[in-house]
């Protein structure tokens, strides 16, 4: 099917009818295979709906809302009188209970009044931001209804609901009506890789592949290297559309290739196998501390080791410093092999922020693991108050704080050593939020 894959994926809300989707839009290739004979009762569309938006009032939405919006609807009719209707991919797959007759005449209503209803509306379309504009535009749609006519030509019918969407720091609703076309699904699923081959990847992040639509449930994806395999978790179990490396590290210093195996949609449509090599970094001895220069330790974007001569408040010592950029908060990252001695429970990170007016508190994102194991994360907010702050010397950041232990709990099996890596905030400011501060890290220990 044509999809894009969208930057965005909406929560699947707690409530017991509700369900959840996450499509794309256009671009994608077709695999070249005759189109599948599928069985009867289980018929998959490719569908574009066409959406007429109905602001409350003039200028009172962005005007970079997507005119309409591509993704696969799957009619179950296996069990007569208990019809479905499956949409979905990347990640969230929705199966929808249909009322449906000998016509061909589909409808879905959510739960309440279907029409419009901004608190119970069930099916959500997470849609992709424009790349020039990430802080304005709709980021998902959400239906409240559905009356579809399917043939063996295709689908028409109409729809109604509303859109979610991000105006600068702000987010808001607009209601619209939508029209549907489409015709037989006779293309294979499109997998989104995260760049292209090879590609550099850190084993603390957690890979994710999207699929643009449901497969098969014994789809699967693992990264190898001729010697070991590493399977990839898949999402949702009964109609896999998104598998990530989320539960367990990677080993650092490898060539990975991915594998593919039963890559194919509910129509049966198969997708060629994407060639992807997946490249991890050599990590440095053991860490020791920051008297060395550099520390031994991987180190990327605004993360420098700093002394006196930059921020005079730390005297004789040396530390490690995450800055941020004025321009587009963008952070750094630290990661180390940090050894454990016997019957060590935790990591401690000893920190001081440097703050000032209009500036808040920094952030981190401090992880560990052990290879082949689980990676756990905290998120730590440095303390700093100002009754307590001393002169930093430094001048757009006056204050820096006493020095407070951070303990970090070691994950399961976690012997000999751990990898830590420390993260601080990055990312594009849409609104008026205050600068964070920056972070000093004075040692990193374990007992």
């Amino acid at each position: 099917m044509a999809l894009r894959p969208p930057v965005l994926a909406a929560a699947a809300t707690a409530a017991a009818a509700a369900c959840c989707l996450c499509l794309g839009g256009a671009g994608c290739g077709q695999n070249g295979s005759a189109p599948p004979v599928a069985p009867a009762a289980l018929r998959s569309f490719e569908v574009e709906a066409t959406f007429d938006w109905q602001p409350r009032s003039p200028g009172d939405a962005p005007n970079n809302l997507p005119g309409a919006q591509r993704f696969t609807l799957t009619l179950d009719s296996r069990t007569p009188g208990q019809e479905n209707v499956i949409v979905g991919g990347y990640g969230l797959v929705a199966v929808v209970p249909v009322t449906a007759d000998a016509s061909g005449h589909v409808a879905y209503r959510n739960q309440d009044s279907g029409l419009l209803d901004q608190q119970r509306t069930t099916l959500q379309v997470a849609l992709p931001p424009l790349p020039a504009s990430p802080c304005y535009g709709a980021i998902n749609v959400s239906y409240g209804a559905l009356d579809l006519d399917i043939s063996a030509a295709g689908v028409t019918g109409v729809g109604s609901g509303f859109a979610e969407y991000v105006d600068g720091d702000a987010l808001g609703t607009v209601g619209f009506v939508a029209s549907f076309t489409g015709g037989v699904d006779t293309r294979g699923p499109t997998p989104s890789l995260p760049g292209a081959s090879p590609i550099n990847f850190h084993p603390m992040d957690a890979m994710t592949i999207d699929v643009s639509e449901a497969l098969a449930a014994d789809a699967s994806l693992a990264l190898g290297d001729g010697t070991a395999s590493f399977p990839m978790d898949a999402a949702p179990k009964d109609f896999p559309s998104r598998f990530t490396t989320q539960s367990k590290l990677l080993p650092f210093g490898r060539r990975w290739q991915l594998v593919t195996a039963g890559f194919r949609d509910l129509a049966g449509n198969v997708a060629a196998s994407p060639a992807l090599e997946v490249v991890t970094p050599d990590l440095p001895g053991p860490f020791a501390g920051f008297a060395t220069t550099p520390p031994a330790a991987l180190m990327s974007g605004h993360v420098r080791v700093a002394d006196r001569a930059s921020i005079p408040a730390l005297g004789d010592g040396r530390a490690l410093v995450f800055d941020t950029s004025e321009t587009d908060w963008s952070g750094g990252r630290f990661t180390a092999r940090l050894p454990l001695p016997a019957g060590a429970t935790e990591v401690v990170m000893r920190a001081r922020s440097l703050s000032g007016d209009n500036i808040s508190s920094p952030w981190l994102t401090a992880s560990l693991a052990v290879s082949g194991g689980a990676i756990t994360a905290n998120s730590v907010e440095l303390f700093h108050g100002s009754d307590v702050n001393t002169p930093s010397g430094v001048a757009d950041l006056p204050e820096i704080s006493p020095a407070y232990d951070y303990p970090l709990p070691l994950p399961a099996g976690a012997s000999g050593e751990v990898i830590v890596d420390l993260s601080s905030l990055s990312g594009s400011n849409c609104g008026p939020i205050l600068r964070p501060g920056i972070s000093v890290i004075d040692a990193i220990t374990a007992r």
